[in-house]
């Protein structure tokens, strides 16, 4: 008879033993010198935003085998908030003053905290790149810690899939994402024979070290949000608001859908069409980029 299959949190058909595992969520960064990074193509979902003086770094969540994943920098409050509500295990490399704070006092109830300063055995440091871009770490290593932690799996299933897409009649083939600088500024292409969206950073194709694969999701999401300095901050970093609702682009199948974007602490978002029904999303690995609202120049779609 055939396998019985379950649902990852991407929306694809997996062995009941990958989609029940507890999710991982891992630090990422994307720092010029961290590039090429090893492990993106196998995420599930990944989110993407500003951490500090225009850098832009990554929130990767895993349920499927990644053997390689980094480098891994350090926490943000909002991507300890986001792995928060997707009650994972969080790793990543120290990390700011207000982020430390909030997962020493407990604030994240739903987080399993990986920090590479007190479980370095978590974590692989290499030779071949320079600190601080040398940490790495596999979803082996984060599973086995869950499982020391008698952390229970926690399969939420917060998104709607649907394998036959209602046709959108607005086409959005290219999509260019203005972080900050040109060293950050991305592309997705639409690619019609794999129905995925190939992905350029700083005018190249950003490929998986590890896999040696072009990242391609299968949905781009962009959620417009407040992002602003933190006041006095000498590393230039910024608070982004991950809680509430916002305007929201949701792009598949070559077009685009305009929605809203709704989350609850300790939750993960919702994305709502114009009369709040779930957008439903195809089956696949899901990208989601974090852009200041107020920037006309911050999308682009074609």
């Amino acid at each position: 008879p055939e396998r019985i299959q379950k649902m990852s949190l991407s929306g694809r058909r997996v062995d009941p033993a990958i989609a029940d595992r507890k999710p991982m969520a891992v630090m990422v960064e994307n720092h010029p010198d961290a590039r090429p990074q090893s492990g993106l193509s196998k995420a599930e979902v990944v989110y993407e935003m500003v951490a500090e003086g225009g850098i832009t770094r990554f929130l990767a969540i895993f349920q499927q085998d990644a053997n390689f994943i980094g480098p891994v920098r350090s926490a943000r409050d909002y991507f300890a908030e986001l792995a928060d509500s997707w009650h994972a295990l969080y790793a990543h490399v120290g990390g700011s003053p207000e982020a430390l704070a909030n997962i020493k006092s407990g604030v994240y109830k739903n987080l399993t905290d990986i920090n590479e300063f007190y479980q370095s055995s978590s974590f692989t440091r290499i030779t071949s790149r320079p600190q601080p871009h040398n940490a790495y770490t596999s979803t082996e290593k984060l599973a086995m810690f869950g499982i020391m932690q008698s952390t229970l799996p926690s399969p939420l299933q917060p998104l709607v899939f649907t394998d036959m897409l209602p046709q959108s009649t607005v086409a959005a083939t290219n999509i260019i994402l203005n972080f900050s600088t040109e060293s950050y500024k991305v592309e997705f292409g639409y690619d019609p024979t794999t129905n995925t969206y190939m992905r350029t950073v700083a005018g190249k194709k950003d490929i998986d070290a590890f896999t040696k694969t072009q990242l391609a999701p299968t949905t781009v999401i962009v959620q417009l949000t407040d992002i602003t300095p933190v006041p006095g901050d000498d590393k230039l970093r910024v608070n982004i608001r991950t809680i509430g609702s916002g305007k929201s682009y949701i792009f598949q199948n070559g077009a685009v859908v305009t929605g809203t974007w709704k989350r609850e602490r300790g939750k993960p978002a919702q994305y709502l069409d114009a009369n709040n029904n779930s957008i439903p999303l195809a089956p696949g690995q899901i990208w989601i980029a974090f852009l200041p609202s107020g920037d006309p120049a911050a999308v682009i779609m074609k």
